[in-house]
């Protein structure tokens, strides 16, 4: 009889352990569970990221090619600028030109006039 007691006492026991384990076996699966949530939200905040990443190398590309445009712009305006300088450099030459020619005619008519 003393051998089916202590029998009992080690099912008993093991029973016990059986029940201890399924409780930590529970416990890490919810522990795997919260960590396959927390997995999922860095995924799509990679994902978000990745987009974000994406639009700002374009808008980054777009601006850089607005910076271009506005470069060559502004040297064409610089050119047209130094283009309407000489232009003005050479009417001024010319118009002294025609007023010295002028001021010659004009002697030659008051010549004439005498």
């Amino acid at each position: 009889m003393q051998t089916i007691y202590e029998v009992k006492d080690i099912v008993n026991a093991q029973s016990d352990s059986v029940e201890e384990t399924r409780h930590r076996f529970d416990l890490i699966a919810d522990s795997i569970g919260a960590t396959e949530v927390v997995i999922q939200k860095l995924t799509e905040g990679t994902k978000t990221l990745n987009m974000n990443k994406a639009k700002l190398v374009d808008l980054m590309q777009n601006l850089s090619a607005i910076a271009e445009e506005n470069a060559a712009g502004t040297e064409e305006a610089s050119a047209a600028t130094e283009e309407q300088a000489a232009s003005s450099m050479e009417l001024s030459r010319a118009s002294e030109g025609l007023a010295e020619i002028a001021g010659k005619l004009q002697e030659l008519i008051r010549k004439f006039k005498i």
